[in-house]
């Protein structure tokens, strides 16, 4: 939890000072970096919501790891599908 937490904030934080570069270089390529990086750290902020609250859900031990995988695994394929058009 703490290694996600820190990573997250990396990954802001990479995608501010690509913003910073960008508006003090007018260069675009700093700003496509910025969109990107921002837009997988949302994906991937939303989808460990997810499966966090899935596991903290009230359900029997075996329903519960049934859900958190198939969470995992739509997630996967929804990202799959937004990236690469599947």
């Amino acid at each position: 939890m703490l290694l996600f937490r820190w990573l997250i904030l990396l990954l802001l934080l990479g995608s501010a000072v690509s913003f910073l570069f960008y508006t003090t270089t007018g260069q675009p390529r700093y700003k496509r970096w910025g969109l990107l990086i921002l837009k997988w750290v949302i994906f991937a902020g939303l989808g460990f919501l997810a499966c966090w609250c899935l596991n903290a859900s009230p359900e029997s031990a075996s329903d519960h790891n049934f859900l958190v995988q198939a969470a995992e695994i739509g997630l996967l394929l929804d990202l799959g599908r937004l990236h690469f058009g599947w």
